[in-house]
């Protein structure tokens, strides 16, 4: 489904966020990219969807390169692709379900999109995400109203708009508490169980990718120095990562 060759990303600075990075991804599999500040996760995940621009190597999704689209074509393969943010991305001055309708503009014109009008299935499909995360009744509510865990329920479901292929989480539970963290992360397993969606999922908690993961590849310094299953992250590999066996 998903094939990166040989990815590099320097930036302006001269930072080497990722060295030359070689992976596939297959069609449903729950995958957790695990790493410390700085490995260079977020940058992977942002240059699939190319929110980043490689400076070097090719994309794949699906058979297309994705490095090599613009424009329209880009579009379309980006509705593929869901997004979910470490910090929720949402506007807070805008109605929850405002928000997760955001999620359908790939289908809904650009004059609709202005004047906030949806079609009546889009907005029942949204209602129906809702719902199906259990925050049904905020959803004329303010979105900077509701808490983290909330928040970040309004994410997935305007991730959920797209009717995604793979869905991309950047550190989705960074900013949360223990109890919400594996509550948000529950409900992506249930999605990518239940609906086949593929997950890539940045994490820095060697304790909850270990749990979570299907399949875990570990990052140090924008390389992949592990990649196995998640009762393979073993303490030596998580003092190779953090320096410290303790983070177990």
């Amino acid at each position: 489904m998903l094939r990166l060759e040989q990815v590099s990303k320097i930036y302006g600075d001269g930072t080497r966020a990722l060295n030359e990075v070689s992976l596939e991804i297959g069609a449903g599999e729950f995958v957790v990219i695990l790493g410390k500040s700085g490995a260079g996760k977020s940058t992977l995940l942002r240059c699939i969807n190319r929110l980043v621009e490689p400076t070097a190597g090719k994309i794949f999704f699906e058979d297309q390169e994705v490095t090599a689209l613009d424009g329209k074509r880009l579009r379309a393969v980006r509705q593929k692709i869901g997004m979910i943010f470490q910090d929720y991305n949402l506007v807070g001055r805008l109605s929850v379900r405002t928000n997760v309708l955001s999620g359908a503009l790939g289908r809904t014109s650009a004059w609709s999109a202005l004047i906030n009008y949806f079609a009546k299935d889009e907005i029942a499909s949204a209602q129906h995400n809702l719902e199906r995360l259990e925050i049904g009744e905020k959803a004329g509510q303010r979105a900077d109203q509701l808490s983290g865990g909330q928040q970040q329920r309004v994410g997935i479901a305007r991730a959920l708009m797209q009717k995604p292929k793979i869905i991309l989480a950047d550190e989705p539970v960074a900013s949360l508490d223990p109890a919400t963290s594996r509550t948000i992360l529950d409900i992506l397993r249930r999605i990518n169980q239940e609906d086949g969606v593929t997950v890539l999922c940045n994490l820095h908690l060697p304790e909850l990718a270990r749990e979570y993961a299907q399949r875990l590849i570990a990052m140090k310094s924008g390389e992949v120095v592990y990649d196995g299953s998640g009762e393979g992250l073993t303490p030596r590999v998580v003092d190779e990562l953090y320096g410290l066996e303790k983070t177990v």
